[in-house]
């Protein structure tokens, strides 16, 4: 930091006086300690390190009390070397407020515009004298016999053209000298680094903002470097003690110095004399030719000359402010209480304010408005009332400006009697009654809380519309559902939903809930937290706690009491200790009575209808799922109660009654699928297995309580019976992606082990791995049910390689089976693969209720591998859709051998890439050539497996079946809207 910023003022010499006695106001100037300290420290750290609390609070204040304050910010910031922090910070905040009309930036006496006079008369005066001080004084010097007036009108004696001549050439040559001076490169390099900072914020600010450095930028430079600092001491000398008062007003010495400001300016402008000063106009040549010089010395003035390499220009000059930095330092305290005053008179408006400055930069500012109100909260509770003096003058002074305002205006046509752009707004009109303006003064710390979180939230709501919520309304991770049985709304927050981005952007997350649920608050309604693959990193754990914390802070205290009850959906160890770390801020007795946990969402039945809960498909899998269905026997002569059950290999048909598995139906043998018209039946079209099919999988190993082979495979039809037609569609779906998903099968689905039980002793089990969990047989029966969502490890013992641990949740408690097998290597990587499969199906469900589009260039390459040889099965008029697994599974083999894998495996390049496209009758280039290498192979091994091409083959299916349902949507929601309006 320059000494020119931190040594201390001389012009205060009060000595510092304190007061312990409570209500007591120390004067003069004072040290931040003690009692001080406790009062103003935070104050001065919050208006030394962020510019926002300037800038709002020239926003409020009257513009008569704009010197004042930019006199107490500079005089305050000055003490720790601030300043030019602060004003670097206004100056970026100008110009992004003013961008889009950049003409306009510093063009008003603004509170930067200001600090930045009083910050330039405490670094540049010394160079003023430097400067400025033998020219002047030479002026000063001809008081009698200079005179530089050049209107004839106002010239006495004769000749008064001749004369007006020969001081127009006297003008020129006095100018010359200034610009000579100013110009001169001993000058540029004597000139404090301070002032040619701001002249590079101005330049550094222009650049970010793409706006013209000739045409804005020097401008803006030439205002402050020869408008506001040169031309003021050229002009009025005896402020910047260049010369004395008395010989200012001798003679012609305050015209001639008057006249050549008057031209300096002009040729600073960039401007020309014109008409309204004829007599001035021939000196029209003089500015042209001095253009060139004044532009070139203003646009070096925004460089370092001691920049170094590796560090931002005039960085030395800059630092972020500390508390260590305040302590000890001395301040005026008529400073610290007019700003303390300022606070609680227009508190309220000071909150909005720093909350618009938020809204309408949230999108590039880091900072949030409830961490503002923290820290005024925070601020104002330091402070506590103003000193009763200070709020008597306050009070006084506000009064004053008021009846200012009741008095009618003399200058009726005057530009003056209209309200300026920044002025304070005026208090309300009710009844034709001027409504008294609300201060914090005589409020206690709640009222002043309260009051400042209920106008936070009424302006963040009435400027909701300057948020985009788009992103955050299609993510839908939080919606209002069917009422309970007791007809209480019910809201959904559905965790894996929730971006990490969206609580990066408090703001924008406060005003989407207030938007979606505020309607829902007023009433009382129930809140269920779906946790199902929520993925609770320590930083996103972190931001959900800290967006937790914000809500609960800006909602009324009869919104929060109005929930009845919350319900933690589908919890595993780790997001179940992540929310009882967030339910913490509530009291354990409220806590106890409000949260239930619910690790099944289908007992969230006992308060809501199964049909009406509201959750997402990919939720509900966070249970395993089983169909319950009516088996339809041959001849259509009797019906059965069955439960089927999706494995990695087949489909496995359950007696409900006592959980034996009586039937099974191999991917490998299914001929195709059929759904009927007008009802909710499904028919399977499979050839039977023989016992040395059946022994090669593995399927012998004793899970299957009947006997299912023959001797030779036989063509067999099942017919199955759903509960309504949407549950046949999902269940055929979902049974055709697995069947298809088979294909690129490589490990064993079945198990026979041995298991440790409690008492030491080993027990034979079974284990099948299904679609989403571990089947564990005893004795034929399925005893377990490991969902894969609750596993929470499975590793082999370092000792013993025959051993399989496995750890999972069980209703919240953690459970472990110690397994024996022989080859305990391959049954663990069988689970690896199982587990990878059922989180590729649930990733695919999140990610085609985000994605929009459906990846063409997939859908294209995909459609070109299809068989076109292969014959259209023959359907009846009974027949909706025929599903034939196998020529899907088909193409996808065809597809692969292109690639000419060996080992189950084939190397990819984009070369090979065309080379197959071409063979497909595709006219991809490169680039989609290289779209479909990066889909296939992931991660960048340049290698490609089958199952590659059948997992981006079954999730461009879906995504195509998802696009054209949106549009059947849309058509639907398209059509009842017309209908509606036709009805009005």
């Amino acid at each position: 930091m320059s000494s020119s910023e931190t040594k201390p003022k001389t012009t205060k010499t009060t000595g510092a006086t304190t007061s312990t006695a409570k209500g007591a106001t120390a004067k003069g100037v004072a040290k931040m300690s003690g009692d001080i300290a406790k009062k103003y420290k935070l104050l001065v750290q919050i208006l030394t390190s962020d510019p926002r609390y300037a800038k709002a609070l020239a926003d409020v204040t009257p513009p008569a009390q704009h010197e004042n304050l930019a006199e107490s910010l500079i005089s305050l910031s000055y003490e720790i070397g601030a300043s030019l922090a602060i004003i670097k910070a206004l100056i970026g905040l100008e110009f992004e407020r003013k961008q889009s009309h950049p003409y306009t930036i510093l063009r008003v006496n603004s509170i930067v515009s200001k600090m930045m006079g009083k910050y330039t008369k405490r670094v540049g005066t010394e160079y003023l004298k430097l400067l400025l001080g033998n020219l002047v004084n030479e002026i000063g010097e001809q008081a009698e016999t200079l005179d530089l007036e050049v209107d004839e009108e106002k010239i006495v004696g004769e000749n008064k053209k001749e004369i007006a001549e020969q001081r127009l050439q006297q003008i020129e040559e006095v100018c010359q000298k200034f610009v000579d001076r100013m110009t001169s490169e001993s000058m540029i390099e004597e000139m404090p680094r301070e002032l040619r900072a701001i002249c590079y914020f101005l330049k550094y600010n222009g650049e970010i903002y793409n706006l013209e450095f000739e045409k804005t930028i020097l401008p803006l430079i030439s205002g402050f470097i020869c408008l506001r600092y040169i031309c003021p001491a050229i002009t009025l000398p005896h402020n910047a003690d260049i010369m004395g008062l008395d010989i200012w007003k001798k003679g012609n010495v305050r015209a001639n110095l008057t006249q050549i400001a008057k031209v300096i300016q002009k040729l600073a402008n960039g401007e020309m004399f014109d008409t309204s000063t004829p007599h001035l106009m021939p000196l029209n040549s003089w500015i042209e030719k001095n253009q060139p010089p004044l532009f070139k010395y203003l646009a070096q003035l925004p460089v370092d000359p001691k920049q170094q390499v590796g560090m931002n220009p005039f960085g030395d000059l800059q630092r972020t402010i500390t508390f260590e930095d305040i302590h000890f330092k001395s301040f005026d305290m008529k400073d610290l209480t007019f700003i303390h005053g300022l606070i609680y008179d227009y508190g309220y408006e000071l909150i909005v304010s720093l909350q618009n400055e938020i809204i309408m930069t949230h999108d590039k500012r880091p900072v949030s408005i409830v961490s503002t109100e923290t820290d005024f909260l925070a601020l104002v509770q330091d402070l506590g009332p103003p000193p009763e003096n200070e709020k008597r003058k306050a009070l006084a002074s506000l009064k004053t400006d008021e009846k200012k305002d009741d008095e009618p205006k003399k200058r009726s046509s005057s530009i003056f009697n209209f309200r300026k752009k920044d002025d304070a707004p005026s208090p309300p009109v009710e009844d034709g009654k001027k409504k008294e303006r609300e201060t914090l003064v005589g409020k206690t710390y709640d009222q002043i809380q309260e009051k400042v979180l209920e106008r936070s939230m009424e302006n963040l709501m009435k400027n909701a519309e300057k948020f985009d919520l788009s992103e955050l309304e299609r993510s839908r991770f939080l919606y209002i559902g069917k009422p309970t049985k007791t007809g209480l709304p019910v809201v959904y927050l559905i965790l894996h939903r929730l971006r990490q981005e969206f609580l990066n952007h408090n703001d924008k997350m406060m005003v989407y809930i207030y938007k979606t649920l505020g309607p829902i608050f007023i009433n009382k309604y129930v809140l269920i937290i779906d946790l199902s693959w929520a993925d609770l990193t320590d930083e996103y754990q972190a931001l959900l706690y800290r967006a937790v914390i914000s809500f609960a802070r800006l909602m009324k205290a009869e919104h929060l009491g109005n929930c009845q009850q919350i319900y933690i959906l589908h919890p595993t160890f780790k997001t179940k200790n992540a929310i009882d770390d967030i339910f913490n801020i509530v009291p354990n007795e409220i806590r106890q009575r409000l949260v239930r946990v619910k690790y099944d969402w289908t007992s969230l039945s006992d308060v809501i209808d199964p049909l009406k809960i509201w959750i997402p498909h990919c939720s509900k899998r966070f249970i395993p799922m089983v169909y319950s269905l009516m088996k339809v026997n041959d001849k259509n002569e009797s019906v059965e109660e069955r439960l089927m059950k999706i494995t990695g290999e087949s489909l496995i048909i359950m007696d409900p009654k006592n959980g034996t598995v009586v039937s099974e139906i191999h991917f490998a043998t299914i001929i195709d699928i059929r759904t009927r018209k007008n009802t909710n039946e499904f028919i399977i079209k499979h050839r039977t297995e023989t016992e040395q099919q059946l022994k090669d999988r593995g399927g012998d190993v004793g899970y299957l309580s009947q006997t299912i082979t023959t001797s030779v495979p036989t063509e067999v039809s099942r017919k199955f019976n759903c509960f309504s037609d949407q549950q046949r569609d999902n269940l055929v779906e979902t049974i055709a992606d697995a069947g298809v998903r088979y294909t690129s099968l490589e490990k064993p689905q079945n198990f026979l082990v041995e298991k440790d039980s409690k008492n030491g002793k080993r027990g034979k089990r079974i284990l099948k791995f299904a679609y989403d969990s571990v089947l564990v047989f005893k004795d034929g029966i399925i005893k377990r049910e490991i969902p894969f969502s609750t596993l929470q490890s499975f590793f082999i013992d370092k000792k013993d390689k025959e051993i399989l641990y496995i750890n999972f949740m069980l209703r919240g408690k953690k459970k472990g089976y110690i397994i024996h097998y022989k080859d305990a290597n391959v049954l663990r990587d069988a689970l690896l693969d199982a587990v990878v499969r059922f989180k590729f199906n649930v990733d695919l469900e999140i990610d085609l209720f985000i994605r929009k589009d459906l990846d063409g260039i997939l859908d294209r390459f995909f459609a070109a591998a299809k068989d076109k040889t292969l014959q259209q099965t023959d359907v009846g008029n009974d027949i909706k859709q025929v599903i034939n697994i196998q020529n899907a599974c088909d193409d996808l083999r065809k597809l692969f051998y292109k690639f000419s894998p060996q080992q189950g495996r084939a190397q990819i390049n984009l070369e090979k890439m065309k080379q197959i496209v071409a063979g497909l009758n595709l006219d991809f280039g490169d680039e989609q050539c290289q779209h479909l290498i990066n889909a296939f192979d992931e991660k960048k091994l340049n290698v490609v497996a089958l199952d590659d091409l059948v997992r981006h083959w079954i999730s461009t299916k879906r995504m195509k079946i998802m696009v054209q349902k949106r549009k059947e949507a849309q058509q639907k929601r398209a059509e009842l809207i017309k209908q509606q309006q036709q009805k009005k």
